[in-house]
């Protein structure tokens, strides 16, 4: 390692020296103060200097570094693509995953130690163990132009605050089952 700062000092009788920062070569870390002062603070100033002082920084070679578990799950209503459990070393990135949603659902974000919408999805840096979930709801479909036909076809009066319906049998279309709905919807009102 090298030490960043002055390394020799001339201080006045009850002074504090300059602050010195220990800087370990790459593969090592830096773990304390020996000789005249111990101690683990990085940098280091010493206060109240009354006499010649000889303070040496050591190092050690790094532990192989940590590997993490990032776990990456589904609610029930999708599944994930991909290494769903991944161990991860330190500050490395995963593997990309992704969210599938089942049949007349869609992918609504990621939630726990993650959240956002990103998909696919890569952790970039991992320093932890990480559980990741993917959220998924009910596709709906928006039906502002659907229930003005429907009114128009089958004489109901579909009340304007019915404008979303779900993908009842998950077909990704609007049929016959979801405009049943929207009529018992609309003549509950």
């Amino acid at each position: 390692g090298d030490l960043e700062g002055e390394t020799v000092q001339k201080i006045d009788h009850g002074d504090a020296t300059a602050s010195i920062s220990s800087k370990p070569d790459p593969g090592y870390e830096f773990v304390g103060w020996t000789g005249d002062h111990d101690g683990t603070e990085n940098p280091l100033t010493l206060s109240n200097v009354t006499a010649d002082l000889s303070v040496t920084a050591l190092f050690k070679i790094k532990d192989v570094p940590d590997a993490f578990t990032v776990a990456f799950v589904a609610d029930e209503n999708g599944r994930i693509e991909g290494e769903a459990v991944q161990e991860v070393t330190e500050g490395e990135d995963c593997a990309s995953v992704t969210a599938v949603p089942d049949k007349g659902f869609e992918f609504e974000g990621w939630t726990g130690d993650y959240e956002g919408t990103e998909n696919p999805l890569t952790v970039t840096g991992v320093v932890g163990d990480l559980r990741i979930s993917a959220a998924f709801k009910a596709r709906k479909w928006d039906l502002t132009y659907s229930i003005l036909l429907l009114q128009m076809l089958s004489g109901i009066d579909v009340p304007q605050k019915i404008t979303e319906v779900p993908d009842i049998n998950g077909d990704g279309r609007l049929g016959m089952v979801e405009l049943l709905y929207i009529m018992s919807e609309a003549t509950e009102n």
